[in-house]
């Protein structure tokens, strides 16, 4: 099994598992690109469900992570790749419970309880 792992379901349902449970399932550039191609290629699913390896299902960006996708955009061969990447990214980090937290209590003018999820 590799870092990402795409199974079909019945009834129309592709599962894509992120699977790097000695890294909490941090994704890589790598992992960005298949799962925008995993979501492209299931346009005729009924659902797409992300899930994940081990105990956590995705940690946040790490510094590495964010230098390579920084290196990426940088490097892609036109302004709609770096967008496309951004948006797969933006995607990404905001599907955490962090994330979520960091909106409720912005909202709710209260300082966030992270727990690294």
């Amino acid at each position: 099994m590799g870092e990402i792992d795409i199974s079909e379901r019945p009834g129309g349902v592709r599962v894509v598992r992120l699977n790097r449970p000695d890294r909490l399932n941090a994704p890589t550039p790598d992992m960005v690109r298949l799962i925008t191609e995993a979501m492209e290629a299931g346009q005729d699913h009924r659902a797409i469900v992300i899930i994940g390896s081990g105990r956590g299902f995705c940690a946040p960006f790490g510094q590495k992570m964010t230098k390579q996708v920084y290196r990426a955009n940088a490097d892609a061969s036109s302004l709609e790749e770096a967008l496309q990447l951004e948006n797969c990214t933006q995607i990404l980090a905001n599907a955490t419970a962090d994330a979520a937290e960091a909106r409720a209590a912005f909202l709710e003018k209260r300082r966030p309880g992270f727990t690294g999820r």
